[in-house]
């Protein structure tokens, strides 16, 4: 009932699923499982809204993931049809400036136990917090799929493939 009543909106990704795949290349930083749960979260939005509709998104503040967060999301844009954008902006607030993150730690805190031991204690006292009567939005990919899909963007594009250090000590052409 929490992720609905909260409006929350769940993306989850798995770095094991697909750690193998991008190991000591430039792709690893890129992949990284909160880049790949806010793209989850933001294409759910989008999906899922009326077209009509904007949505403001705040995040509990991430030092390290915030530059590329705001990429992620400006990359992401669409128009309402009177022009507008839809994602009208994104903010991060520090954790104990808003009792409004504080659903999507227990969320969060109540998937992680179930990714670690579905038979323990701490998931089955979280187990209520994960149980929905009604519709909620995200994605939680399987193992096969979103390994399709890291091997795929890194099929389109190789240079991703690349050794890290040798990419960032290319001097970038002007």
């Amino acid at each position: 009932m929490l992720p609905r009543v909260a409006h929350l909106r769940l993306g989850v990704a798995p770095v094991e699923y697909y750690s193998d795949l991008v190991a000591g290349t430039v792709a690893e930083k890129l992949t990284k499982g909160y880049y790949i749960a806010v793209i989850a979260i933001v294409d759910a939005i989008l999906k899922n809204i009326p077209e009509d509709e904007r949505v403001k998104i705040v995040f509990e503040q991430q030092e390290e993931y915030e530059s590329n967060t705001r990429l992620i999301f400006n990359s992401n844009q669409s128009l309402t049809p009177s022009g507008e954008r839809r994602l009208s902006g994104i903010e991060y607030i520090p954790k104990d400036d808003s009792v409004l993150t504080q659903p999507a730690d227990f969320l969060a805190f109540a998937l992680l136990q179930g990714f670690r031991d579905q038979s323990s204690k701490k998931y089955a006292w979280c187990e209520p917090i994960l149980r929905n009567t009604q519709s909620a939005y995200g994605l939680v990919p399987n193992r096969d799929d979103l390994r399709k899909v890291i091997k795929s963007t890194l099929d389109n594009h190789p240079e991703l493939m690349g050794d890290s250090a040798h990419f960032l000590a290319t001097p970038i052409s002007p």
